[in-house]
């Protein structure tokens, strides 16, 4: 049996390492989206001056795939993150902590979900405009 100060340890330490594990979570996703923005780019500045186009017009759909996939895995991680958030906070209610004091208890008191709502919007707007991309390359003149 673990005593009072260990138990508090324990939360404390559980606690710690879940907010790590957040940050952690949030430097891939922003690091994705230059990894992401930059690949696309990238295959959009091969794609627009390769003169032999032996490679087909199949390969003008790459830089979309490759948005799809960071988009998958954006909301994979935004999933571990909420579900993360939501442990913290259950965490926090069980310490019967004075209102507005817990990580999670007040960051969901005094914000909105900002970071989503941006990637969302970027890896949409990405995808959207590989797509038309390939639209317009693959479209008969």
């Amino acid at each position: 049996m673990l005593s009072e100060d260990q138990k508090a340890q324990f939360v404390l330490d559980e606690i710690n390492a879940r907010r790590v594990e957040i940050q952690s979570r949030i430097g891939r996703v922003e690091s994705d989206m230059q990894y992401g923005l930059l690949s696309s780019g990238g295959l959009w500045a091969w794609i627009l001056t390769d003169t032999t186009r032996d490679v087909g017009p199949w390969i003008a759909w790459l830089p979309a795939i490759i948005t799809v996939f960071f988009f998958a895995k954006w909301l994979a991680q935004d999933l571990r993150i909420n579900g993360i958030g939501s442990y913290l906070k259950d965490v926090e209610s069980q310490l019967n902590l004075p209102d507005g004091l817990g990580w999670e208890t007040n960051r969901h008191q005094y914000t909105k979900p900002r970071l989503a709502g941006f990637t969302t919007c970027f890896w949409s707007a990405l995808l959207l405009g590989n797509v038309i991309g390939v639209l317009t390359i693959c479209m008969p003149a």
